[in-house]
């Protein structure tokens, strides 16, 4: 019989953890990591595309396929990325909250990761969810920042 051991077991394992909780949470935040930059890529994918976005979703806003392949912004666009922010930011904070104390240090590389994730978040959302034509990225030193904070 076969094991499948993920990503977050290993980063866990190798970074170290105590609680076992802290596998499932570093799960989580990688998880909401990459939906994160899924939302931050919705044009950059859509000019080769792709799109990731579920197909009732993009059918409950209204906003269709060829509207992102176009790169036509509209309110149903605004909402439907702000809906997809909201869903991973409440992602980001769940994991946060359960992730146990006696963990955080070992795995702060994660947390920086986690905190980076939310900081392109709020910088998509303070453009007004501009994704189709722009990337919205953090500089380096921004990076090194947050990382430096988190902990």
């Amino acid at each position: 019989p076969s094991h499948r051991v993920g990503a977050a077991e290993i980063t866990a394992a190798i970074l170290g953890y105590r609680d076992t909780r802290t596998v499932g949470c570093v799960r989580e935040l990688g998880r909401a990591t990459r939906m994160a930059r899924l939302i931050r890529n919705i044009g950059l994918d859509a000019r080769r595309n792709r799109i990731y976005l579920p197909a009732d979703e993009l059918a409950r806003f209204s906003v269709a396929a060829a509207d992102l392949l176009h790169q036509r912004y509209s309110d149903r666009f605004q909402k439907l990325t702000e809906f997809q922010i909201d869903r991973v930011e409440g992602s980001f904070a769940s994991a946060l909250s359960d992730f146990p104390a006696v963990d955080r240090k070992a795995q702060r590389p994660v947390l920086a990761l986690a905190a980076i994730g939310r900081t392109l978040l709020g910088e998509i959302r303070a453009d007004g969810c501009r994704v189709l034509d722009r990337r919205t990225s953090l500089t380096p030193l921004r990076k090194l920042w947050i990382a430096w904070r988190t902990g």
